[in-house]
């Protein structure tokens, strides 16, 4: 099955390569039509951005409106692949991004313990009840104000954007262990 994905998207790139070639469509369309590399960060097929756009802001609706059960939020993201995929890729590249910002070993170990937290309460199926899934669309602001400003460095090398980077990066640990688990002071 990998091998068609790995075929159809090489077919594909090049269709899209070759639109771009030809000034039919800008970069900024060929990077929203491109599949990503299969030699991602992520454990599932990463598909073109453009499939996935709605498919978090879907996710999280789905979450904040979950109250009792995990059964349900799971049954209800794996009703479109689309939407587990985007979910997985969303979490695991943004955890490679936590990581690779976090200078201090401890802040890491921090982030290894969110991550543990979360993965074991997925595993016991306990996730609505240890976290408050409601307060994920705030946690998805910071996630987007701090990603705008990580591309913004690539264009300017500011202090500023550097320092507000930081606070962002706190802000988000915060409304992680504070808002959204409920067992995450610890």
């Amino acid at each position: 099955k990998n091998l068609h994905i790995d075929k159809f998207s090489d077919i594909w790139n090049a269709f899209i390569i070759s639109l771009r070639d030809e000034d039919l469509i800008n970069n900024r369309e060929r990077d929203l039509l491109i599949v990503p590399s299969s030699a991602g960060d992520t454990s599932v097929f990463q598909w073109p951005p453009f499939l996935l756009a709605s498919k978090i802001p879907m996710a999280l609706d789905m979450a904040k409106s979950v109250k009792k059960r995990d059964e349900e939020l799971r049954k209800r993201i794996n009703q479109d692949p689309y939407t587990f995929y985007a979910v997985i890729e969303c979490y695991e590249t943004l955890l490679n991004i936590l990581y690779s910002l976090m200078a201090e070993t401890s802040d890491k170990k921090v982030v290894d313990r969110i991550r543990e937290s979360l993965e074991d309460s997925i595993e016991r199926q306990s996730l609505v009840r240890e976290f408050r899934l409601d307060e994920l669309p705030q946690l998805s602001a910071k996630f987007d104000k701090l990603l705008t400003l990580l591309l913004k460095t690539e264009e300017e090398h500011d202090t500023t954007i550097k320092t507000q980077i930081a606070n962002l990066l706190q802000d988000t640990m915060e409304i992680i262990t504070q808002d959204i688990m409920k067992n995450g002071q610890g």
